[in-house]
């Protein structure tokens, strides 16, 4: 129903019918404010939901006003006529506009007597025309409480259905991403910006957290007529470290564009070509704003046909990803690198995860040190981390993974890095284990060079491929860039290939 049709005149209709033992007008019974999410109510429950509405209003007001006025007040409706005529007089005797106004709507149609302008404006010892007056005031304002509260049932509703297609957040609170997660955000709402943004960082940074919570803000403004959202996640993983391979998992270019096509319903072209699909989508995202978010881009076998086969169709629409392999070779996509938990904010998401799991015992400073010196500022790995504090010792724990014990945490963390590490080639690979030997605060690029000793060639190839699956973090400045292994990648080479090498050579 438009805001504009909700008027006086209407209302009052409404209050005649009721009193008439009629119905409201069915106009009235569509206001998104009478809506219940859980359940569909039919016209009779939706009347009885109205007419409450508009007597919790009433009474409200009138109490409010009442009450500044020092005058007794109950909710509940006078029980005889001469109460009625009685609380009239006494609301029209100080002088107050807004008071009478709401008393003069109150008593002329919710009371349970019928009782006419005549016998009401005798009450309150006015002019017929004086008591219409206060009465037409006090349906005014009803009109702008109905319609606020409408505005603001229509952006929940709103809210609601733009959600339809996100997953469940899985994390409780953000810790450490407020000033990125605000960049995303503003990237995505101003009219000039990217067509395509795409957060990218290390496997358990919070890319599909930040995703999350983007979108979830973004669901609260009237800017988009529809959210979709497809995840090419092919697995996940548990906090006891078992791997779930996912059924029915995003593949390729044609399940994504299928899965859109499906979101928008419009199934009845599920059986047409991919070429097809995105030929009938591209009207729809040019001159419709949606907001289309693709979770884990990489782990798509097409996955570098995707970005340039969905540029045609930004146009009000706008397109947000999540990778651990880089975008910034496409011009046109914004790209965000997610950056690591300080140790404060790991400490906050440790205590935090302690106390979901019902353990209230602040972990001492030297304790979140030690954590922190082996796995650093990865969400998920200290999620998993504090998961197996529950029931292992600390001390225990790390030693586990620095000495590549099979348990359950080596699992976890070496899930972390295995597909990307699958998907290295020879010399990047090479290079990856020679910066074993480096600093841990980083070295140049010419220390990378001596230290690995690959052909230039094959160098600037193997270092281009190590910071484009986010395995390198680069500090320093732009003239003099320096470049470190992440704390937990040392983990990873150190436990997980280099003790399966040693293995497969038949070392003790």
């Amino acid at each position: 129903m438009e805001i504009e049709a909700i008027t006086a005149d209407l209302l009052e209709r409404a209050l005649h019918d009721w009193q008439q033992g009629q119905n409201a007008p069915s106009s009235l019974l569509q206001l998104h404010l009478l809506a219940d999410k859980t359940t569909m109510a039919s016209p009779a429950e939706l009347n009885i939901r109205l007419y409450d509405r508009l007597v919790s209003y009433a009474v409200e007001n009138l109490g409010r006003y009442r009450q500044t006025e020092g005058l007794p007040h109950s909710n509940k409706p006078p029980s005889s006529g001469r109460m009625l005529y009685a609380n009239l007089a006494s609301d029209y005797n100080v002088g107050n506009a807004e008071l009478e106004a709401w008393s003069t709507l109150y008593h002329r149609f919710l009371v349970p007597f019928s009782l006419s302008v005549d016998e009401l404006a005798a009450a309150a010892h006015v002019s017929q025309r004086q008591f219409r007056r206060r009465l037409e005031a006090g349906l005014n304002r009803l009109v702008d409480i109905v319609r606020r509260a409408e505005v603001d049932a229509h952006s929940r509703l709103q809210g609601i259905y733009l959600r339809r297609h996100l997953p469940p957040p899985d994390y409780a609170q953000l810790f450490g991403k407020a000033e990125i997660l605000q960049e995303v955000i503003n990237l995505l709402s101003i009219p000039e910006g990217p067509r395509f943004v795409s957060i990218e960082g290390l496997g358990g940074i919070g890319k599909t957290a930040l995703a999350q919570a983007t979108a979830d803000h973004l669901a609260e403004r009237g800017d988009w007529v529809d959210m979709l959202w497809v995840s090419a996640r092919q697995e996940t993983l548990a906090v006891q470290g078992q791997v779930k391979l996912l059924e029915d998992p995003t593949r390729s270019l044609d399940d994504i564009v299928t899965r859109l096509t499906k979101q928008l319903g419009q199934e009845q072209w599920i059986g047409l070509s991919t070429a097809e699909k995105l030929k009938r989508l591209k009207p729809i995202f040019l001159t419709v704003p949606h907001l289309v978010i693709i979770d884990n881009l990489e782990t798509l076998a097409d996955s570098q046909a995707l970005v340039p086969a969905l540029h045609p169709l930004a146009g009000a629409t706008r397109f947000l990803f999540t990778s651990r392999y880089t975008l910034r070779e496409y011009p046109y996509v914004q790209t965000l690198s997610v950056p690591e938990l300080s140790l404060a904010d790991s400490r906050e998401l440790v205590q935090s995860e302690l106390m979901r799991r019902g353990q209230k015992k602040v972990l001492p400073e030297e304790i979140i040190a030690k954590l922190y010196s082996t796995i650093g500022g990865l969400p998920l790995a200290l999620k998993l981390a504090t998961a197996q504090l529950g029931h292992l010792p600390l001390d225990y724990l790390l030693q586990g993974l620095q000495q590549a014990r099979h348990q359950a945490p080596e699992q976890m963390y070496g899930h972390i890095y295995r597909r990307t590490w699958q998907l290295l080639n020879d010399s990047a690979r090479e290079l990856l284990l020679s910066m074993l030997l480096i600093s841990s605060d980083g070295e140049n690029i010419d220390w990378l060079r001596l230290i690995s000793a690959l052909p230039e060639t094959t160098f600037d190839t193997a270092l281009a491929q190590l910071i484009n699956y986010s395995l390198l973090q680069v500090t320093g400045s732009l003239a003099e860039p320096v470049y470190r292994l992440h704390r937990l990648t040392v983990t990873f080479l150190q436990t997980d290939i280099l003790l399966r090498w040693n293995k497969e050579a038949g070392s003790p």
